[in-house]
Order: C-alpha cells, then sequence, then structure tokens
C-alpha cells in the first residue's frame, strides 16, 4: 500500500472511530455492519466482497492486527517503542 494511500485509510479509521465514540448507534451499525456504517459516514460504497472486521477492545480482550508479510518498517517498530502500534494489514 502507498503512503498516501495508507494515510487516507488512517484518516477513514480516525473518522470512524471518533464518531463511533460519540454516537452509541453508529458504534452498534459499525460492528453489526461495517460495509453500511462506512458507506453512512465517509459515502464510500465498498464491495461486499472485501470482508471487513470491528472488534471492540475490553479489559479482558485485547486485538492485534499483524501487517502482511514478515517485516515492520521503521515508523511500525518506531509506534512499538513507543507503546503502540497503529497498523491495520489489507486483505
Amino acid at each position: 500500500m502507498r503512503a498516501e494511500e495508507m494515510q487516507a485509510r488512517r484518516e477513514i479509521e480516525q473518522q470512524l472511530i471518533t464518531r463511533a465514540q460519540a454516537d452509541h448507534e453508529f458504534r452498534r451499525l459499525l460492528v453489526a455492519d461495517p460495509h453500511e456504517a462506512i458507506r453512512q459516514a465517509c459515502g464510500y460504497q465498498l464491495p461486499r466482497a472485501i470482508q471487513l472486521s470491528v472488534h471492540e477492545d475490553s479489559e479482558a480482550n485485547l486485538h492485534f492486527v499483524l501487517p502482511l508479510g514478515d517485516r515492520l518498517s521503521d515508523s511500525d517498530l518506531t509506534g512499538i517503542s513507543a507503546g503502540f502500534l497503529q497498523y491495520h494489514a489489507d486483505g
């Protein structure tokens, strides 16, 4: 994925997270039907052939998304050393 595509994806993810934190009904929609939630929030109609998964972390349940391939970028390693990693692999 190119850098500008990655940045656009992060911006969309942040938009969805921000709205889900402020709007309980949208949060439920995002978990139940991410395609519809993205369409409503961003105006993008993603093909249903693209599988989307939304998971909610809790105190007892944390989720990690592994990047494609077996190598982390320098920015990923910087994020890990800072205590966080915000990377989502395309599938």
